[in-house]
């Protein structure tokens, strides 16, 4: 299934109940929160619109996740609802949000009238514009299929804002599939991974290193591809990209120079010639590291792996 997430037929409603993995303790087991599962959404819920627009931060997010309570309420769905006896149809919209918010702004003064305008504003595009194609309305994805890929890359143009948003929407879609399903093997690959990060925004870094300590449990593997390393060890990030990165079982350094060398220098300790390895940017050329051994690998692609490169740039 190749799915294109640029809207229209194929949308992932915010409202739907995708729930975080649960965080682990050092010796991997879970630690229970013990919160509903629409507690846990509405948490999501503030990730997604603060990578959207961080005007919302906040008093704003505050009187905003009172009103998504309501709304869901509205819809029958409180804290005794699970997640897994909800269907698409069974969620709000953007447009469900907006209906209530001009029934409380009918009856509002002073400063609450004014942060509901704000907010109204705010997700105006949403709700009635460019990116209703995207968010606004029911969930319509469906896969039937063995292999299946999120296409992004009609977003590429758009604002990073909304490539982060509409990312997010989509990781926490794909996690529960996983988990939907235990003994499913499967492996999510995760391109262009730095879109995941907003150092104003971490819970979806820390959303990211839940699944990467996760997905074992669910008969899974994660593979991060990204171009630069030093998107994840920010200082005001790095305890979680850090984690991500240190942890993985098997890492593939290509070719690279300038800070993103030294980061993976410092990172991985290598030595002088694993450095000049990475620096001379040799195409085909690795450093493979699989837990405490390093290699020099070179990939060989023969003439019927290049034919499924396609006819375009980075051949």
């Amino acid at each position: 299934d190749w799915i294109n997430l640029i809207g229209g037929k194929n949308k992932i409603n915010p409202f739907n109940f995708n729930l975080s993995p649960k965080d682990t303790d050092e010796n991997g087991n879970d630690i229970e929160t013990g919160l509903p599962d629409l507690a846990r959404h509405i948490g999501q819920l503030e990730t997604f619109l603060l990578l959207y627009d961080r005007s919302l931060e906040g008093s704003k997010m505050m009187y905003l996740k009172q009103a998504l309570l309501e709304l869901y309420n509205k819809f029958g769905i409180n804290y005794k609802s699970k997640a897994n006896e909800l269907n698409p149809e069974d969620y709000p919209t953007f447009s469900d949000l907006d209906k209530l918010l001009n029934e409380k702004l009918k009856l509002a003064e002073g400063n609450e009238k004014e942060k509901i305008k704000d907010i109204l504003g705010t997700l105006f595009d949403v709700t009635y514009g460019g990116d209703s194609y995207l968010w606004n309305g029911k969930t319509t994805v469906k896969t039937n299929t063995d292999f299946i890929v999120f296409d992004t890359r009609d977003l590429q143009e758009s604002s990073d804002n909304k490539k982060r948003a509409e990312y997010f929407n989509v990781i926490t879609y794909i996690w529960n599939m996983i988990e939907r399903d235990r003994k499913q093997k499967v492996l999510f690959i995760c391109d262009e991974s730095y879109l995941l990060i907003d150092v104003n925004v971490p819970q979806t870094l820390v959303f990211l290193r839940n699944v990467s300590k996760r997905i074992r449990k669910y008969e899974g593997g994660l593979c991060l591809i990204t171009h630069d390393i030093e998107d994840f060890l920010n200082p005001s990030i790095k305890q979680y990209g850090q984690s991500l990165l240190s942890t993985a079982c098997y890492k593939v350094l290509f070719g690279t120079d300038g800070k993103n060398l030294e980061e993976e220098t410092e990172l991985f300790r290598l030595t002088e010639a694993e450095n000049e390895l990475l620096y001379s940017q040799r195409r085909g050329h690795a450093l493979f590291i699989a837990g405490t051994k390093k290699i020099h690998a070179n990939f060989i692609i023969d003439d019927t792996e290049l034919k499924y490169f396609g006819s375009a740039a980075g051949r």
